[in-house]
């Protein structure tokens, strides 16, 4: 009986292997003998599935891509062949019908963002950067298979030598023969600082190590260290750099008549016996500065980048270029040209540098300290003496992709700016999203910061938050508060190029959870000049009356009331002359000498009240203004009417008028409202044992018991009295 098993036994194994051997005819293999492809001679000799352009002067597309070489003595016609990421469908992508002479490559990418490329030679599947199988194949079968493993950036999964059989991690060789290709070494670990970047009051001595036979090269000027650079062989003197002579801000134009202050930079790279380098680390140090107010008054950032990639007059993102120069330099004009563009006009991954940030914040302390991608940033600012920057979180620079924690603990982004802008004052931006912050609609996170350019101050910035998920439903009420905000603001550049919107990605129980397009404060820095610019018909290339939207919307009646109600909500919570005068003043103290600093550096000889004095005097003088303009776009009947609230006991309830929640800071309110749309007053929560017994005319008749009115108002002003009773 045991006999019969194992003879059942052995039977069944036999059948398996032979279905195994069946089904291994019909499956592709991932490996294949190397003389498999040369009988055709052709192969594929190199991939790059993590590619990012590093400089303007490389024209290949953005793009990922795979490199084939024609190995044999015939030209091939590559129509007959195919690509392909999945072995159950090889013929995936059909190479274009392009000649490939003997010795020759031919390179084909996987679709790029933003590339203008012929859709014949892009393949119809990405590359994955996590590693995959690409197969070579003809009709009648597979000629070539590469398992391509994870690579970094920039890393090229090549044949060591062209069509040869070996393989490796090696640099880019796009094009061209991989022959003479350098294999990408492991990285050695960088070199220790014995005192991490920061603030310090004295001069000091800063001792670098790295691992034993491992030689260190260091320098002071931003620039990355390489082997021509100084070689450590004992402590660094880490001293105030205030009295040396600007060397980087000089290519903003601007002489300086006074000294600025500036950062110690120091950056270090170790190279073993092998030849192997580690990564740059950057340290930046404020020496002596405790005592200055200025820093203490916002955070300080140094940003570190070689300046070659700042203001090389070819590949500096700073500056104009060699072309422009020189077309200047001719006798041309700027607004007259339209084939060149300035370094700084270039946007894309080309425009991308590698860059160190340090935030400190009010007290010295390190809060992040971070290797990034910079960018310039903005659209006609990029033309201003001192511009903005894009910041990148990425993976290809210190192996994380994001940033946490810098506008709130539970903050995660990709992206943020160093942003500044055209407006004198540095109080717009801050302003605005102070006032409207808690309306209906986006406003951005901003935090002052004092900024320092490869060593060198190079003024007052905003650490800004990009709106994440931005950009069908709308949330009607935000539209109406984003617009009618810019309007009284007076914001000329908003609806062309600044307008935002967004929307959550998800559906849920949580806030705006629920699909609809919701509107966001986004670059205000026209805001607040022209008080008698009537900004429902004035405005640059766009206004409120070429808006398609808002036309359609105003077709509807509840939409104009509704608007006109809220529009005034706004000016009687936010833009009174009482209200919002304070929160200037408030803001303009918290910044003063950082702000007499950057005055200094940017503005000399200039009254430094200046920009701030046009600024209140618009919020003075805005109101009549646009009263006016309301009441004639929306054929209102009369002028505003005053609306005052009184209540019997100081403390006993919260009221919301209209759109907006009012905690009276005293026994009475007061705001102006056009008598042509009613008013809505509701008491929200009566606080403690107050018991609310009834709304009442000044001369004591009684108007209603419900905790909500509607007050119909007359041209003149109208008073109305909530009654508590205290049980």
């Amino acid at each position: 009986m045991k006999s019969r098993k194992h003879i059942a036994l052995w039977g069944m194994v036999i059948i398996f292997v032979a279905l195994a051997i069946c089904m291994n005819y019909f499956v592709v293999q991932d490996t294949i003998p190397h003389e498999v492809f040369n009988i055709d001679g052709i192969c594929i000799n190199e991939v790059c599935s993590n590619y990012f352009p590093t400089s303007f002067a490389e024209t290949q597309p953005a793009s990922d891509w795979i490199e084939l070489y024609n190995a044999s003595d015939q030209c091939i016609n590559l129509g007959n062949y195919y690509l392909s990421d999945d072995k159950n469908d090889l013929m995936k992508c059909n190479l274009p019908a392009v000649e490939l002479m003997p010795g020759c490559y031919y390179v084909i990418h996987s679709m790029a963002e933003n590339e203008p490329l012929d859709e014949r030679e892009i393949l119809n599947f990405k590359i994955s950067a996590q590693g995959e199988t690409l197969y070579l194949s003809k009709q009648e079968g597979v000629l070539d298979i590469v398992n391509v493993p994870k690579l970094n950036t920039n890393t090229a999964w090549s044949r060591l030598a062209d069509a040869g059989g070996d393989w490796g991690r090696t640099e880019l060789s796009y094009g061209f023969s991989n022959n003479q290709s350098k294999q990408i070494q492991e990285k050695i670990e960088p070199p220790d600082f014995s005192v991490p970047g920061g603030f310090y009051a004295k001069e000091f001595e800063l001792t670098l190590s790295a691992p034993n036979e491992s030689t260190i090269y260091y320098t002071l000027d931003g620039s990355d260290p390489s082997i021509e650079s100084t070689v450590y062989e004992g402590p660094v003197l880490i001293e105030d750099m205030s009295e040396n002579a600007d060397v980087y801000f000089t290519h903003t134009g601007i002489k300086s008549v006074n000294k600025s202050d500036k950062m110690t930079v120091v950056r270090a790279m170790a190279i073993d016996a092998d030849g192997r380098k580690s990564d740059v680390e950057t340290n930046s140090y404020l020496i002596g500065k405790e005592d200055k107010i200025c820093y203490k008054e916002m955070y300080t950032v140094s940003l570190v980048t070689d300046p070659y990639n700042l203001f090389d007059d070819r590949e500096g993102i700073y500056v104009r270029g060699k072309e422009v120069d020189e077309y200047v330099a001719q006798g041309g004009d700027l607004h007259d040209l339209t084939t060149i563009d300035c370094n700084y006009q270039i946007k894309g991954k080309r425009s991308e540098r590698p860059a160190n940030l340090e935030i400190f914040n009010e007290k010295g302390e390190s809060i992040l300290a971070k290797k990034v991608g910079i960018r310039i940033h903005g659209g006609t600012t990029r033309n201003c003496t001192q511009k903005s920057f894009s910041v990148y979180a990425r993976d290809m620079y210190d192996g994380e992709n994001t940033i946490e924690g810098l506008f709130g603990e539970d903050t995660v982004l990709h992206k943020f700016f160093i942003y500044t802008n055209r407006e004198g004052t540095k109080l717009r931006d801050v302003l605005v999203s102070e006032m409207l912050a808690d309306r209906n609609m986006a406003t951005q996170s901003l935090k002052y910061c004092n900024v320092f350019l490869d060593g060198e101050y190079w003024g007052i910035y905003l650490l800004a938050e990009v709106y994440e998920n931005l950009c069908k439903m709308i949330d009607i009420q935000s539209f109406i508060e984003y617009y009618a905000s810019m309007l009284y603001l007076n914001d000329s550049d908003w609806l062309n190029y600044n307008a935002r919107c967004y929307r959550s990605v998800k559906t849920g129980p949580g806030k705006n959870e629920d699909g609809k397009w919701r509107w966001g404060v986004w670059d205000v820095e026209t805001t607040m000049y022209d008080a008698s610019a009537n900004t429902f018909h004035e405005g640059n290339m766009l206004s409120w009356e070429d808006d398609a939207l808002a036309q359609a919307l105003m077709e509807h009646e509840e939409f104009r009331k509704q608007f006109v109600i809220t529009y005034m909500d706004l000016y009687n919570n936010i833009w009174q002359e009482d209200r919002i005068l304070p929160i200037v003043s408030e803001l303009e103290s918290n910044i003063t000498q950082s702000y007499a600093m950057y005055i200094e550096r940017f503005w000399e000889g200039e009254n430094i009240n200046e920009f701030t004095d046009k600024l209140k005097k618009f919020l003075l003088e805005r109101k009549d203004y646009a009263f006016e303009h309301v009441k004639e776009e929306f054929k209102l009947n009369a002028d505003p009417a005053w609306l005052v609230i009184l209540s019997n006991k100081e403390g006993a309830a919260s009221f919301k008028v209209n759109t907006t929640t009012i905690n009276f800071p005293e026994t009475w309110w007061q705001g102006l409202y056009f008598p042509d749309y009613p008013v809505e007053v509701v008491i929200e929560k009566v606080q403690g044992d107050n018991r609310f017994l009834g709304w009442y005319t000044e001369d004591n008749k009684l108007l209603g018991t419900e905790n909500t009115l509607i007050v119909n108002l007359n041209e003149e002003t109208n008073i109305i009295c909530a009654r508590f009773a205290f049980d």
